[in-house]
């Protein structure tokens, strides 16, 4: 699982240099034009492909290495977006978030496949495979339209995070499914092992099993700081001994790893809301979110620098950008449009969630485990184009529309709380009613009416009672 790629030692740290110099540019947050750091991240990567003759990245070759720097990724970003999540599971957005990750992603699954199976060719598993791997959306790349921190409650962000967590490991049954139609995986007679392993065993098995281990975990970390102080520091390592451990359990147990680590994080998140404000119990989760908000955003940049160098270095075809255009502008409204069918949502919510269904290293994992468990040939290579393609427009067109939008999204409910200045309807003017805490001394002498006598030549202080019995 060696990533065999010939480059000096001045040409690897120039790569280091231009991606910490990426990384910092980036974070600046380019206000005055439409750029996200995912954007700039691959622009910079495309210029290291085309300028590094040593920088060559074969996708099928290297599969095992790329399913491994995928998964880690993946699992830091689902522990961070489970810590970011307060809201109780009683609140009416997390069905939502449900119907998206299950309802509207089986839709999307289903759409898909028939795109590619009568409009390209590919065979019916073929065409499964290709509807699950590009069916999650990202944790990872999604960070314009995540919620920013734990009292962001915006329902859109809020149901897209929701929606990332959970996808990325409900995405994997159907993987499962298309590798074992194409010969690749043991779904057995009429798929009952597919029914009671990979979906009821694994996925409902990986979210309990992920939610004892974390609220375990959680009260341990109580008792010891209740039981010896604030000694008990390091959360951010603590957080990420969870996740693995989390994980490779998971692996063991045959249970989807991935809704582990998600169910992990939501269950430390939860101990930390009902915990109360003297509680340390609240240090654990904090810390650990803004140590792991790092991880993701180097996460981010690393996956998506490798994703340039593979366009700059990838001979693509380009008739597969069709197909992909027809995932965010058809397939992705019109699941959602199903998976929400009767949910009481506003209409400008419905239509952000059925645009921003991005695509990324969530598809990019799922593509290199199909590669490692016998995907192979021109059909390998078709949908290796069409996933690179779709995970690169996602880049740009989510990018662009992300902010602005979302923006534009909550501006409504901030011009309730907080009156446009200019507006006729401001109650500027209404500083006049602040003489009347002038008259309003007279609300002193009230409680203590014996000290009127005491005041012989206060004639105001006589005429001001009649007031206040009045």
């Amino acid at each position: 699982m060696t990533l065999a790629i010939d480059i000096t030692r001045l040409e690897l740290y120039l790569c280091i240099g231009a991606l910490l110099l990426a990384i910092g540019l980036a974070h600046t947050r380019f206000r005055c034009v439409p750029l996200t750091t995912s954007m700039v991240y691959l622009l910079f990567g495309y210029a290291m492909g085309c300028g590094f003759d040593a920088l060559h990245l074969n996708l099928t070759q290297h599969a095992p290495a790329i399913e491994l720097v995928t998964e880690l990724m993946l699992l830091i970003s689902l522990l961070t977006a489970g810590l970011k999540l307060r809201l109780p599971f009683s609140d009416p957005r997390w069905k939502v978030a449900l119907r998206l990750a299950l309802l509207s992603m089986v839709v999307s699954v289903g759409l898909c496949a028939w795109l590619v199976h009568w409009m390209a060719g590919f065979s019916m598993g073929a065409a499964v495979l290709t509807g699950a791997i590009l069916a999650p959306t990202d944790p990872v790349l999604a960070s314009e339209t995540q919620v920013q921190d734990t009292c962001d409650e915006d329902p859109v962000r809020f149901s897209l995070t929701a929606e990332a967590g959970f996808n990325d490991g409900t995405a994997l049954p159907m993987v499962l499914l298309g590798l074992g139609w194409m010969g690749f995986h043991d779904l057995g007679a009429m798929n009952w092992k597919w029914w009671t392993l990979d979906i009821l065993w694994g996925g409902l098995g990986g979210f309990a099993f992920g939610t004892l281990v974390g609220t375990l975990v959680g009260r341990l970390v109580a008792y010891l700081r209740h039981r010896f102080g604030s000694e008990m520091g390091a959360e951010e390592l603590l957080a990420l001994a969870v996740m693995a451990i989390v994980y490779g359990a998971s692996l063991a147990l045959h249970v989807h790893g991935f809704l582990a680590v998600f169910a992990a994080g939501l269950a430390l998140r939860r101990l930390e809301r009902r915990a109360p404000d003297e509680h340390n119990d609240k240090h654990m989760a904090a810390g650990a979110l803004h140590f792991n908000e790092w991880l993701e955003l180097l996460a981010e940049a690393v996956a998506v620098l490798g994703l340039g160098v593979l366009l700059a270095t990838r001979k693509l075809h380009w008739e597969w950008l069709g197909y992909a255009a027809c995932l965010f502008f058809l397939i992705r409204p019109l699941s959602t449009l199903i998976g929400l069918w009767g949910a009481h949502l506003p209409r400008g919510q419905r239509k952000m969630l059925g645009w921003f269904g991005i695509r990324g290293i969530g598809s990019l994992y799922y593509l290199s485990y199909a590669l490692t468990h016998g995907l192979s040939g021109p059909i390998g290579e078709q949908i290796t184009d069409l996933v690179l393609f779709t995970v690169t427009l996602s880049i740009v067109v989510h990018g662009v529309t992300g902010t602005p939008l979302l923006s534009g999204n909550s501006r409504p409910a901030q011009q309730e709380s907080a009156p446009d200045p200019g507006s006729d309807q401001n109650p500027a003017p209404e500083p006049e009613p602040e003489p009347e805490p002038e008259t309003a001394p007279v609300i002193r002498p009230a409680p203590a009416t014996p000290r009127a006598p005491s005041n012989p030549d206060g004639k105001q202080g006589r005429s001001d009672f009649p007031p206040i019995e009045g």
